[in-house]
């Protein structure tokens, strides 16, 4: 197998694994949608602080066991957590 064949290879596994991702963050999105309107519902707070730096230390300690930076594995998680937070403030808006 030539270099370019491997390379091909190699990047149509990464495209097949980032559809995955997407696949994954739209149905985590659903998710959180749901949640969202429960806690309009319950008249909950959307941000849970607690719960979200519980999370980042478990996700940074998982980082490790697979070879990633914990520090880019936080930064991603940090990001998740905030389009869950815009999402949910719509639905709290009434704009969802």
């Amino acid at each position: 197998m030539g270099e370019e064949t491997l390379l091909l290879n190699c990047r149509r596994q990464i495209d097949k694994i980032d559809r995955e991702i997407w696949r994954l963050l739209a149905r985590r999105t659903k998710i959180v949608e749901k949640i969202g309107c429960w806690k309009k519902k319950s008249g909950m707070l959307i941000r849970d602080p607690l719960r979200e730096e519980e999370i980042i230390r478990q996700k940074r300690l998982q980082a490790v066991v697979y070879g990633l930076d914990p520090d880019f594995v936080e930064s991603v998680y940090r990001k998740i957590f905030d389009y869950g937070v815009a999402i949910q403030q719509k639905i709290h808006e009434g704009k969802k």
